[in-house]
């Protein structure tokens, strides 16, 4: 499958929704950018929020000043951006699915093998995507990480933001007093598997096994979720975290 890349550079395609995250309207650290700065500036989170924030006006009024000095500073290089933005694209169903480096190599015909498995080790080296190997071949295949998609569907897809989602559901399964399965978060929402697989997938890890489901599904990864009294509370606390207090 041939997918047209962004004309921008990726990079700064990264930089803007960094930017626009966080002068948007929500606010709090943790919130929809923290995957994005945890990894681009895992050092830097508060002091870039601190800073854009304490004058949104201002940071709006030069905002491609602070775009193009937030550029330099972005560690993945524009081979490796390009090919999590072409895979976040790709990916039918947000579920961690199986790429084949030969696919890949498809992709970007003109960049040569070694050069390929040095972007993919890049973000494996971050923890956005799992690689495997065999003899006589460093990768062949990879898998993206939950963070993968946090990362690269806001990039990929205008308006996408699975942790922001996952805030959404969050709160519609605290709305119930038991189980809450996958038919009436997607329904609530409007919401495809590609969309509800990488919310969920966030929610899942505060779950506990026995109350989140473990069937393997065709296309959901997590049929219901039936949180016990701590787990709703940490679902109420990551919740208000990202969306503020309810």
């Amino acid at each position: 499958m041939t997918v047209n890349l962004p004309d921008e550079n990726p990079k700064r395609l990264l930089a803007r929704r960094l930017f626009d995250a966080v002068v948007s309207e929500i606010p709090f650290l943790g919130g929809p950018f923290a995957a994005m700065l945890s990894v681009t500036h895992p050092q830097k989170i508060e002091q870039l929020q601190g800073k854009w924030q304490a004058d949104v006006t201002d940071a709006l009024n030069n905002m491609d000043k602070i775009i193009n000095d937030l550029v330099p500073t972005i560690p993945l290089s524009d081979l490796a951006l390009s090919i999590g933005i072409w895979t976040s694209q790709i990916s039918k169903l947000g579920r961690g699915e199986m790429v084949d480096f030969s696919a890949l190599q498809s992709q970007f015909p003109d960049v040569s093998k070694l050069v390929l498995e040095d972007a993919l080790g890049e973000l494996a080296h971050v923890g956005l995507l799992r690689l495997a190997g065999a003899i006589g071949h460093k990768i062949i295949h990879y898998r993206p990480t939950i963070e993968f998609y946090e990362v690269f569907d806001s990039i990929a897809f205008d308006g996408a933001n699975p942790r922001a989602d996952a805030a959404r559901a969050a709160r519609f399964i605290l709305l119930e007093d038991g189980t809450v399965g996958a038919d009436s978060i997607m329904a609530e929402f409007g919401w495809e598997a590609r969309r509800y697989n990488p919310a969920m997938a966030i929610i899942s890890t505060m779950i506990g096994e026995g109350r989140r489901s473990g069937e393997i599904h065709p296309t959901i990864d997590c049929r219901y979720v039936g949180p016990n009294s701590s787990e709703r509370a940490a679902l109420r606390h990551f919740a208000n975290t990202i969306l503020g207090p309810a």
